[in-house]
């Protein structure tokens, strides 16, 4: 046979496989949703929450007119969305944050207390205080803790959220703040506070539903309290 010719066999072949029609997709199932309410202060741990996920199944953010499968707050929940189906699923405590570059690796309770009675104004430590809105829990844990009660001044450094709070010490040596602990990074360093008990700065992180769970949310909910109860 002549070389560069096809045979009629092979030329048929080619032909039936150029008309042939593209083979259809098969349409994958859409995930089950798992509808979730978190608590913003406790966002670092969703990636968790997705990795306890049970096969087939999407993790979704609740809609203020959607009911959530499960609610996790970081300390006991309002009146208003309280249940009385609640988990422990792990805790979570306060840490007290300064900029790398603040040479301080500790305070003592009475010199916090002075820092943030100055607010914005600092003492003789130097250090400018950052605090919450008094609604964030944060900062309502603050006040349960033994010996901190103190009314903070008008004039101290407020920052929306964690996130804004670790932008700000990080961007400034002067400046002394607290966020979840989860949310640390190498952006800041913690300080130890002598005199304050560091049990009273810790939470529990709660799970809430609105029946008894079962199935698939009762295995999501144990894998997260495993993984967070090795933390």
């Amino acid at each position: 046979m002549r070389s560069g010719l096809l045979s009629p066999l092979t030329a048929l072949i080619l032909l039936l496989t150029a008309c042939a029609p593209i083979p259809t997709p098969i349409p994958q199932p859409a995930p089950h949703p798992l509808v979730v309410a978190l608590d913003p202060l406790l966002e670092p741990i969703r990636p968790l929450l997705a990795a306890c996920l049970p096969a087939g199944y999407g993790l979704y953010e609740a809609e203020p007119a959607v009911a959530a499968d499960a609610r996790l707050d970081w300390g006991e929940p309002s009146t208003a969305t309280a249940s009385p189906f609640r988990f422990i699923l792990g805790s979570e405590q306060i840490a007290w944050i300064v900029n790398p570059a603040n040479p301080a690796a500790s305070l003592t309770l009475d010199q916090l207390r002075q820092i943030y009675a100055g607010g914005a104004n600092p003492p003789a430590s130097g250090l400018a205080a950052w605090s919450y809105p008094s609604e964030n829990a944060a900062r309502i844990l603050l006040t349960r803790v033994a010996g901190w009660q103190i009314l903070l001044p008008s004039s101290i450094h407020i920052a929306a959220n964690p996130a804004q709070m670790l932008k700000s010490v990080a961007a400034d040596p002067g400046a002394i703040g607290y966020i979840p602990l989860r949310w640390v990074d190498a952006s800041v360093r913690t300080l130890t506070i002598t005199g304050m008990d560091a049990a009273s700065l810790s939470q529990p992180i709660l799970a809430s539903t609105t029946s008894s769970p079962d199935g698939a949310i009762k295995d999501w909910l144990l894998c997260i309290q495993e993984k967070l109860g090795k933390k």
